[in-house]
């Protein structure tokens, strides 16, 4: 991953982080992908795993040392302003490359792009160039933190 461009589909992951944080169940599909059961249709919301996960992605990203990093945050959906502003107070604060912003469309966005994408949503996965699971990274590095995990494995 180093010194390659990173687009990450903000709300996939830090909302699989979350439910790892939270004892959620988490699934491993048969694409090596780790996603949640987690569902929001047009809203969002904060909850008490929200800072923590999003410093536990932080400093996953950090540590792939890519070139460049952004986070697209679904605009419609509600609290994506705040959940940005999360993201942006924690990598300022660690000193991380980390940019967050609200997109509309953001799914197209992440198809299209030539860049790696981080996401665990299939019909991303499916079109984009390049990807990585990057919850299931973050959660296997920070494992020993959120044991137990309740994670049925359909691989």
């Amino acid at each position: 991953m180093n010194a390659r461009q990173l687009l990450v589909d903000g709300l996939n992951v830090i909302t699989t982080i979350e439910v790892a944080l939270a004892r959620g169940v988490l699934l491993l599909g048969r694409d090596a992908c780790l996603r949640d059961m987690a569902s929001f249709h047009g809203s969002y919301r904060l909850v008490e795993e929200t800072e923590r996960a999003v410093e536990i992605f932080v400093e996953v990203v950090d540590s792939l040392r890519p070139s460049k990093v952004t986070v697209y945050i679904d605009r419609p959906v509600s609290n994506s302003g705040r959940l940005a502003e999360i993201v942006r107070a924690t990598a300022a604060r660690k000193g991380s490359c980390v940019e967050a912003t609200t997109e509309d469309r953001v799914d197209e966005k992440l198809k299209a792009t030539p860049a790696v994408v981080a996401s665990a949503d299939s019909a991303i996965l499916d079109e984009c160039s390049e990807w990585l699971n990057l919850a299931r990274i973050s959660i296997e590095r920070y494992r020993s933190e959120l044991e137990p995990l309740w994670l049925v494995d359909l691989s």
